[in-house]
C-alpha cells in the first residue's frame, strides 16, 4: 500500500513515473518492481534501478544497471531458464556509467532534509531520463539478435575492452558464453573451439571448480571428451 512505502522510497518511484517510465513505455519496455524489461524474438534488454542496501530514511541511493539477456541461454548452460530474468541473469551487464562514457559507478542520492524536494527531484529525474534515452537506449539498441550479443563478447575478450561489463569478468565466462551462443546458433565447430579455449584458461587460472563446470559444458555440447 502507498502508506507503507517510506517516504524516500516513494520519491524515487515518482522519479521514475515522471521521468523515465514515459520514455520506456513508449519503446516497449514492461515494469516489474524496479525492472524494465523489453523482449525482442532472439534477446530482451533490462534496465534495472538499483537502491543502496546501505539507504536510511534520511538518504537513499540509487543507481541503474543494463543488460541483454537471451532467452534459452541458461537453459542450454545450466539446464534450466530463470522464470523471472534480472540483470544478473543476462549473458552481460553494466553500470549505466559505462555507457554514458564514466569510469566510476554513478550514484544518484535523495535526501530527507533537502530544502526543495520537488527542485532536486526534478534535476535528478532529468539527469537520469538524459543518461538513459541518450545512452542507455541507443547501447541496448546495438543488440537486435543473438549474434549481435556475440559480436560483443567477442569484441571483450580484449582486456581493455572487457572494463565496459561488469559479467563475465574473466576469460572462461566470456569463452563458454561464446561457445554456448554458438550451439545456439547451430555452428559446433566454433562451439567447440570456444569451450576449449574455457577449459584452458579455468585450467591456467585456477577458479575454482570452473574447469570441472566448463568440462561438462563441453562434453555435453561437442559429445566428446577433451
Amino acid at each position: 500500500m502507498q502508506g507503507t512505502v517510506p517516504p524516500l522510497e516513494r520519491r524515487l518511484r515518482q522519479i521514475l513515473k515522471s521521468w523515465v517510465e514515459p520514455h520506456l513505455k513508449t519503446l516497449g519496455f514492461k515494469k516489474r518492481a524496479f525492472t524494465y524489461t523489453r523482449t525482442l524474438d532472439e534477446v530482451w534488454w533490462l534496465i534495472d534501478i538499483q537502491r543502496s542496501r546501505w539507504n536510511t530514511s534520511q538518504r537513499c541511493e540509487f543507481t541503474a544497471n543494463l543488460g541483454v539477456y537471451v532467452p534459452g541461454f541458461y537453459a542450454i548452460l545450466r539446464g534450466e531458464d530463470p522464470k523471472r530474468p534480472t540483470v544478473p541473469d543476462c549473458v552481460f551487464n553494466c553500470r549505466i556509467n559505462r555507457v554514458v562514457g564514466v569510469r566510476e559507478d554513478q550514484w544518484w542520492t535523495l535526501y530527507a532534509d533537502v530544502s526543495d524536494p520537488d527542485l532536486s527531484d526534478s534535476m535528478i529525474g532529468r539527469e537520469l531520463a538524459d543518461a538513459i534515452v541518450n545512452s542507455a537506449i541507443p547501447f541496448l539498441q546495438r543488440f537486435q539478435k543473438r549474434r549481435d550479443v556475440l559480436a560483443l563478447l567477442y569484441e571483450i575478450t580484449e582486456p581493455e575492452k572487457r572494463r565496459m561489463v561488469s559479467w563475465p569478468l574473466s576469460e572462461v565466462w566470456i569463452y563458454t558464453f561464446i561457445g554456448v551462443l554458438h550451439f545456439m546458433l547451430s555452428e559446433p565447430s566454433s562451439c567447440c573451439q570456444a569451450l576449449q579455449h574455457a577449459i584452458a584458461e579455468a585450467r591456467r587460472s585456477h577458479i575454482s571448480d570452473s574447469e570441472n563446470f566448463v568440462r561438462e559444458v563441453y562434453n555435453r555440447l561437442c559429445s566428446k571428451t577433451v
